[in-house]
């Protein structure tokens, strides 16, 4: 009963909803805008398009009757929701209204951005709590093939003083991934938030452009102004002043009169290095809109979506990686400003899952389209196409090189009933940099025991584990081990050490949190 009831709730939702794709075009050019915003008119619901520039919304029923679709540079149009289904919209470009130009003393750029530090500092004051619709989709590529795609949807909570919380509601990957932790389907701590006055990146606590000490940290020029519909929107660009900083670098976007970011197209600074990675190219994009007010009446600006594209080339003359390309889309819709937010998801760390609605997969409004590789990839990767093999290395020490998607397979050989294990040890992860050694082991009838040791280049110290144990008789075994060493809180059969050494050099990120044990025990 209990799932028939379900599915005449999921049938329901599904009729009451009004699903609208289209593609956003410039008028002139035909030519597809990426991330051009679709917003239902009067709400806090939205999407952006793809790098196509196209889009899918889900509207409840009878709930709109327009969307206003935005892109900076052309004239924002409002358009009725059709009957069909499908709503393509040509934008018109713009040219901004200049007006006389006023000379006054010191950096215009500086004067621009002091202002919306100031705006910033007011409405951050003023805002407790939110929560939103979330979607994010990671893909992941070797030598420019599509090898895997993970999409999330969540609901998300934000408090200032307990900080982000996501229940997953709906998933969707590619065949050859099976089961992940939870928190890679999460889709609001996958958006940096460039607003932020600081953004962890890589290892790095990079300072946020609207960071109040972000006026003597970066060099600002204003380069332009633009029209976004009949608002002016000044261009900037930045720099950290000094090169041997590590910051970011890159462009803002700044509403004038509302004193707000509406965009930043960013990269780390050249100080921003990772070991061992060739090659490297990284861009980061985001847009911000006006969600609700905060208290006091100021109008609150979160990101509405967040871009990201890394490719690197990881590897040297002795163990060399294909070419990696990352890419993540997400967007955030449908947000509430100082609402109640419930206790029961602060209740663990971490992201929850709710197994009821991720039943029903990826329903939520405003997921971003996948290009046709994704569909494909989606479609055809099962479990025979695995990861591993994608990033399969090359070189002197790629044999040592564990591929496989659990434990290191180590080499055996056999004497006398004895059997003898070893194989060296090569990884790579955000808390110990590179961990070199071997580890050995040797088991008998009658007794078995394991020895491993290393170096971890980070720290820059020596990790060693043993043990050894023995049956006694009747189900019963005694021994005793030592360790001196860095492991992951949770380990994944599927994200093995292989794959999360990929990601950590390629990204800077890894899957795992880390901790330190140390002593012995019988």
């Amino acid at each position: 009963m209990r799932g028939l009831l379900l599915l005449v709730a999921l049938l329901s939702t599904a009729r009451a909803q009004t699903v609208v794709q289209g593609r956003v075009t410039d008028a002139e050019t035909g030519g597809g805008l990426a991330a051009a915003t679709v917003q239902v008119a009067g709400t806090s619901r939205g999407t952006v398009t793809n790098r196509a520039g196209d889009y899918e919304i889900r509207l409840p029923g009878g709930a709109a009757d327009s969307l206003v679709v935005r892109f900076i540079g052309y004239a924002t149009a409002t358009r009725a929701v059709p009957a069909s289904g499908r709503l393509d919209v040509a934008l018109a470009p713009a040219v901004a209204a200049l007006g006389e130009a006023v000379v006054t003393a010191g950096n215009p750029a500086d004067r621009i951005m002091r202002r919306v530090i100031a705006r910033k500092a007011r409405w951050r004051a003023g805002l407790q709590t939110w929560r939103a619709q979330a979607y994010s989709r990671q893909t992941y590529r070797s030598d420019g093939e599509v090898v895997a795609v993970v999409e999330g949807q969540t609901t998300a909570f934000w408090d200032r003083e307990r900080g982000l919380r996501e229940v997953v509601t709906g998933t969707r990957r590619t065949g050859n991934l099976g089961a992940l932790p939870t928190e890679v389907f999460t889709a609001a701590d996958q958006t940096l938030n460039f607003y932020d006055d600081e953004v962890e990146f890589g290892g790095f606590d990079l300072m946020g452009p609207t960071n109040a000490r972000a006026l003597g940290f970066y060099t600002s020029t204003l380069d332009g102004r633009r029209a976004l519909g009949d608002q002016l929107v000044y261009d900037l660009s930045f720099r950290p002043s000094n090169p041997l900083q590590p910051g970011l670098a890159g462009t803002l976007a700044v509403l004038a009169g509302a004193d707000a970011l509406l965009s930043v197209a960013v990269r780390p600074s050249g100080a921003v290095q990772f070991p061992l990675v060739n090659a490297f190219e990284l861009t980061m994009e985001q847009q911000f809109s006006s969600f609700g007010q905060a208290a006091g009446g100021e109008a609150v600006w979160l990101p509405a979506d967040f871009r990201m594209d890394a490719q690197a080339k990881p590897g040297n003359v002795l163990l060399r990686f294909p070419r990696i390309r990352f890419e993540v889309s997400s967007r955030l819709t449908d947000y509430a400003v100082n609402v109640a937010v419930p206790d029961s998801v602060y209740q663990r760390n971490g992201a929850t899952v709710d197994s009821v609605a991720i039943a029903g997969g990826l329903t939520a409004a405003g997921v971003v389209p996948l290009s046709a590789e994704e569909e494909r990839a989606l479609a055809e990767i099962d479990s025979t196409r695995s990861l591993a093999e994608a990033f399969r290395p090359s070189g002197p020490l790629a044999r040592f090189f564990d591929l496989s998607s659990s434990a290191d397979a180590p080499a055996t050989a056999r004497s006398a009933g004895v059997s003898f294990s070893y194989a060296p040890v090569v990884a790579y992860n955000r808390a110990e940099a590179f961990r070199l050694g071997a580890k050995a082991g040797v088991s008998s009838p009658t007794a078995s025991g394991a020895v491993e040791a290393g170096y971890q280049t980070g720290p820059g110290t020596v990790t060693a584990r043993a043990s050894a144990w023995a049956p006694v008789g009747r189900g019963v075994t005694v021994g005793a081990e030592a360790r001196r060493e860095t492991v992951p809180l949770a380990e994944s059969f599927y994200v093995g050490t292989a794959v999360n050494s990929v990601a950590a050099l390629a990204a800077g990120e890894d899957y795992f949190d880390y901790a330190r044990r140390q002593g012995a025990a019988a």
